[in-house]
C-alpha cells in the first residue's frame, strides 16, 4: 500500500493596478489569461532549470514582486507531469490556481548526489493571484515575494546532470555525477513502468 503525503504551499501572485477590477471585469477575459501566462511561464522556466543560471534567475525574478536569488545548492526534482487546475475566483478580486505534482527527491549540487523519495510524495501548491497594476484590458501579473528554491522536472534534472558530467574534468566529480545520473535514470525507469 502506497502512502502519499499532501503538502500545500501558498504563493501569492499579484498585479499592480490603479483600481481593482470588478468581478464582471475579471470575467471579461483580460485578467485570467494574464494570470495563466504568468503561472505557465514560471512553471516552464523553473521546471527546465532556469534558476540554475544567472540569466535564468533574472527571467524568473521578473515574475516576482521581490528580487532575490534562491539557493541552488539543493534543488527539488519533481514529476514531468505537473497538473495545473483552472483559475478560480477568490475573495477581494483575487484568483487562485492549484498545481499538483509528485515530489521525487532532491539533487544536491554541492556534493552531486540525488536523494530520492521512493514512490514520490504527492504535492500541491496554491497560487493566489490579485490585481495590482494595468488596465483590465492589459493586466500585469507578478508573484508576491521572492522566487522559491528551484524545482526541476525529472527530464530537466537528467539533462542538467548529464551536461555537468560531460563537462567535468575531475574524475572524482565525474563519478559523483554518474552516480547521481544513475539515480535519476532509475527514477525515470520506475516512473515509466507505472
Amino acid at each position: 500500500m502506497r502512502r502519499h503525503i499532501i503538502l500545500t504551499v501558498g504563493i501569492a501572485l499579484s498585479w499592480s493596478v490603479a483600481s481593482a477590477p470588478s468581478d464582471a471585469q475579471t470575467h471579461a477575459g483580460g485578467i485570467a489569461p494574464a494570470c495563466e501566462r504568468v503561472v505557465q511561464t514560471f512553471l516552464e522556466l523553473d521546471g527546465e532549470g532556469a534558476q540554475l543560471t544567472a540569466a535564468g534567475q533574472q527571467k524568473v525574478a521578473s515574475l516576482f514582486t521581490q528580487r532575490g536569488a534562491p539557493s541552488t545548492d539543493r534543488v527539488s526534482v519533481v514529476s514531468d507531469d505537473v497538473v495545473v487546475g483552472p483559475i478560480e475566483h477568490a475573495p477581494n478580486s483575487r484568483m487562485r490556481v492549484m498545481l499538483e505534482y509528485i515530489y521525487l527527491g532532491a539533487l544536491t549540487l554541492v556534493d552531486t548526489s540525488y536523494d530520492n523519495k521512493p514512490g514520490g510524495i504527492k504535492s500541491r501548491n496554491s497560487f493566489v493571484l490579485s490585481v495590482v497594476e494595468g488596465a483590465p484590458a492589459s493586466p500585469v501579473c507578478q508573484i508576491e515575494g521572492t522566487p522559491p528554491p528551484p524545482q526541476l522536472t525529472l527530464s530537466a534534472a537528467i539533462r542538467h546532470v548529464t551536461a555537468l558530467r560531460d563537462s567535468a574534468r575531475d574524475a572524482v566529480e565525474r563519478r559523483r555525477l554518474t552516480r547521481a545520473l544513475n539515480g535519476l535514470e532509475r527514477e525515470r525507469s520506475t516512473r515509466r513502468r507505472r
